[in-house]
Parts: C-alpha cells; structure tokens; sequence
C-alpha cells in the first residue's frame, strides 16, 4: 500500500468539507470587500453630484468594476443611495457614541449626542442629509440608532431622570425631532441656538427637568434679557445666572471677564423685571460676583461641611478646585471609606470650621457668617491659603481686588475683545 500525497488527502472525503468551508469564506470576504468598494465610490459620487442623482453609471467608473459586479450587490439607484448613506450615518453615530459613553448621566449623554450631531449636521449640510436618509430608514439592518439610543433612553427611565416610560414612544420623540432638524439644517438656514432649542424640546418631551445654569461675564452680561428669553422658550424651570467666579482660568482671564459696576446693575433690574413678569413658572438666581459685594462668601457652604467631590481618578475634595492649594494631602474613593474620607482625612478637616483661623478673621464677628471667605481666592490672591479672603474690606490683601474693580471700570470693552481670551486645552483640562 502506497502512503497518500498530500494532493489525495485534499481530495479526500475527509477534507472535503474544510475546503470547502474555506473557498466559502475566501468568496464571502471577496463580495463584501468588493460591496465595501461599491459603497465608498458611491459615497464620494453622491457628494459630487448630489443625492438625488442617478449614478449607477458614474459609480462603475468610479469602483472600476464591470457592470454584472455592480449588479451584484445593487439593483437600484435607491439601494446604492441607501447603503451609502447607512456608511456616513454610522461612522458619524460610531464618533458620537465613543465620545458620550464616558458621561455618567444618561441624559446628558443624550444631550450632548443629539447636540454634537446636529452642530454637525449645520456645519455639514451634506452629510447632514445622507445621515438624514440613513436615520429615516429603520428598516436597514444593523441600523445604530436603535443600537445606541434605547439604552440611553432605557438608562435614564430606570434611574428617574426621564418621567415617561414607553420606550417606543421616547424613541419615536427623539428619532422624529432629528430628523426634521437634520433635514431643516441641510436644506436651509436656520438662527443660532436652534440646535440647544430643539435638543432642549427632547428632553422636556421625555420628562426631563429642565435646570439652566448660565456663566456670567463681561462679554456677556449686557445679553442677559437675550439669555433669560432663552432659558424661557426653552421652557427651564430653574435658571441660575451664576457672575464667574476668578480663579484659576478665569482669574487668567479676568481683565476680560470682570464686568463693571454699572453693568450688574443693569442685569441685576432686568432680572428682576423677569421674575415679576414669570411669577413661579420659572425661578431666576442672580449670583452676584463678590469682588462687587465686598464681603466674603462661604466657602461650597463651608468647607467639609456639606460638599464632597470625586475626580476621575478618585480623589474626593471638598471643592472642585482644592487641589490647587499647596501642603494637603486628600484622599481617594478607590482605598478609604466615606467615613474615612469625611471625618478622619486632613484635606477634609483642614479648613473646616473656625478653629484654623488667624487674624483677622478669628476675632471678627462675621466668621461664623462667612467661615473665612474662600480658601482657593485667598491663596491665588495672597499666595496663603490660610488668610483671609482678600474680597473682605478687614484683609490686607483687600487692594488686589479694589484695584481690579477700578481697573474693569476704567477700561472700554471694546478694547477688552480686541485682547483674546486664553483657553484651556484638553491636556491641560486631565
């Protein structure tokens, strides 16, 4: 008996089917390569010529592929728009997806998706409209709309952030507002502040308390009867116009942000007219800067008193930028207990209370008031975190911030704009 040749062995009825099985997958990849072909040239043809043209022709050349190939894989002009447009949408859904997945809120994961898509779709009109096609066809497999967004919609029904609980219902809200917008935004002008309009209708649609904080500033200040028409139509229970608070870029910036006297109380009045013209459907906080106040505000209430902030890696602090302040060491969520974090650790006892206080904030009257003012301010002002806040008339730093009021005032805004603003980059925000 003869030993067999491997060419035997292949022919056998033992390796038959691996053969098989293997030309099967060779022709599979070779047909979706040569469909992912037909879909690209499709893509950038439909951008040249528009997506209501006729291009079957113009693709073949395009893909340089015979006529049958094409046929193949497309029989209509329809289909090939179609698969063209379901590419575009989901490579755009796949960058939106991966960039809101790290929110933890899953209605502000929503808010930002639908934001960043239709800023998208204003400054791509084109792209706009094959999203547009794409989105609207929900028959086609694999469609990542319904991958992605019910369970944003599903995470926000089971953690109470979303009243309404018909899933179909939530998605048909949301899917049908978007698709007007992206076929608004690529057919036609439309004013700024449509998109946060129509986002902001979807998510009041879907039962989402509506609570608007906007930064207030030099730059803007005078727009505030603009800003609260804003937060009005798009139907905020609460809005918060919070005066910047100068630190760390914003101190950077101050010379800029600083608004002047005359200016607050311009704001102050029209805010006021609002409030007595919106009765309780909508409560308006006014939250003065305190370089104009003259006294000191608590620190977050208080430090270690009411707050507790966990950063990214861990860190838990007693206010969101007190890890600017030299010689604390603050704990982490990830190797001490709550407990351990809020009783025991020093970052958290440090400031807490008055019995840290040195002159003149220990024998002044107001302390159990103010608590010392801000310890942040008091460092990035008079280099110690220790002092008094120098917004308080009593400090001896208190110049620094009379200087920078009658500074704000003496200077035009006109020539404050003419001077950019420095801005933090995303190294720097890690």
């Amino acid at each position: 008996m003869t030993a067999a040749t491997p060419s035997d062995a292949s022919t056998s009825p033992a390796g038959a089917p691996a053969q098989a099985d293997h030309r099967r997958r060779v022709a599979a990849l070779r047909r979706e390569r040569m469909r992912q072909r037909l879909v690209e040239s499709a893509v950038l043809v439909f951008a040249d010529k528009g997506l209501d043209a006729c291009v079957i022709d113009d693709v073949i050349a395009h893909a340089a592929v015979a006529r049958g190939s094409f046929y193949n894989h497309f029989k209509r002009n329809a289909d090939l728009l179609a698969a063209a447009s379901a590419q575009v949408n989901d490579e755009l859904l796949q960058a939106l997806e991966a960039r809101v997945r790290p929110v933890a809120d899953p209605a502000q994961r929503i808010a930002l998706g639908l934001r960043l898509f239709l800023d998208v779709a204003r400054r791509l009109p084109l792209l706009a409209r094959f999203a547009g096609r794409a989105a609207a066809d929900l028959a086609v497999p694999g469609n990542l709309v319904m991958a992605y967004l019910p369970p944003h919609l599903q995470a926000g029904m089971a953690q109470g952030r979303f009243r309404h609980q018909q899933l179909d219902a939530a998605l048909d809200l949301t899917r049908g507002a978007v698709l007007v917008g992206l076929s608004r935004l690529a057919h036609g002008s439309l004013p700024a502040g449509y998109e946060v309009d129509l986002v902001a209708g979807i998510l009041r649609g879907q039962g989402w308390p509506m609570v608007m904080n906007v930064v207030i500033h030099r730059l803007n200040i005078d727009h505030i009867d603009r800003i609260i028409q804003m937060a009005a139509d798009c139907g905020a229970e609460y809005l918060e116009l919070a005066n910047t608070q100068y630190y760390s870029w914003a101190l950077l910036n101050r010379d800029q942000l600083l608004p002047t006297q005359a200016q607050l109380t311009r704001a102050e009045a029209i805010t006021d007219q609002w409030r007595q013209r919106l009765g309780d459907s909508m409560r308006i906080f006014f939250v003065a800067p305190d370089y104009h106040e003259g006294r000191p505000k608590r620190c977050v209430n208080g430090w270690g008193s009411t707050l507790l902030t966990v950063t990214p890696d861990g860190t838990a602090l007693p206010c969101h930028t007190a890890r600017m302040l030299p010689g604390l060491a603050f704990p982490n969520v990830r190797t001490h207990t709550m407990r351990e974090i809020w009783f025991d650790s020093e970052g958290f006892n440090r400031y807490r209370g008055t019995g840290w206080m040195k002159e003149p904030c220990s024998s002044c009257d107001q302390k159990e008031q103010d608590l010392g003012g801000c310890r942040c301010q008091a460092y990035l002002l008079a280099q110690d975190p220790a002092a008094a806040d120098p917004v308080c008339p009593k400090s001896p730093q208190h110049a620094v911030v009379t200087a920078a009021v009658a500074q704000a005032e003496a200077r035009p805004t006109a020539l404050l704009t003419a001077q950019p603003l420095v801005f933090r980059s995303r190294e720097e925000s890690l």
